[in-house]
């Protein structure tokens, strides 16, 4: 990724996640992004890992200040042959949490820097084919995953489409 200061000798963003499969053991990651007050860098830090390293702040000169919303996304391109990749477990998004990818526990840090839940009101779903990928939002689930949204896809020809 253009820019991005790795500190973790392993992982980065876009690195893909070994050794998973469908249908096994689920593993749960606990992922931040926030931006540190003194430095005004962003810093992407994996619960239980440490940190996995930092955009520097002069690469978002319109996040000086902070955030004002939150994007979450993710890119897939095609082969040569024009067949996208899978995304997230190569499932279609769905509630049933062991089949596919999903975030839960979504928070932001407002401007005082105190976590907060999202206005699921706001949320928003864009993707380029339903037929590959998708991204499914199923609001507060309570205390056992709070807010939280289903992605990935199987991937295939004619994504784009």
């Amino acid at each position: 990724m253009d820019g991005f200061v790795q500190q973790h000798p392993t992982l980065a963003p876009g690195v893909p996640f070994e050794n998973t499969t469908v249908g096994e053991q689920q593993f749960v990651v606990d992922f931040t992004i926030q931006q540190d007050t003194s430095t005004g860098n962003w810093w992407v830090i994996a619960y239980g890992v440490d940190k996995i390293g930092y955009w520097p702040k002069e690469l978002f000169p319109h996040l000086a200040n902070g955030a004002s919303s939150v994007r979450y996304g993710g890119m897939a391109s095609a082969s040569p042959k024009g067949e996208s990749p899978p995304m997230g477990s190569g499932q279609l998004p769905n509630i049933f949490y062991m089949q596919t990818c999903y975030f839960k526990f979504i928070q932001i840090i407002n401007s005082d820097n105190q976590k907060v839940e999202i206005d699921g009101k706001n949320f928003q779903v864009f993707a380029d084919s339903k037929l590959c990928y998708n991204l499914e939002y199923y609001g507060d689930q309570g205390a056992v995953m709070e807010e939280t949204f289903s992605f990935g896809g199987p991937g295939g020809n004619n994504c784009g489409n």
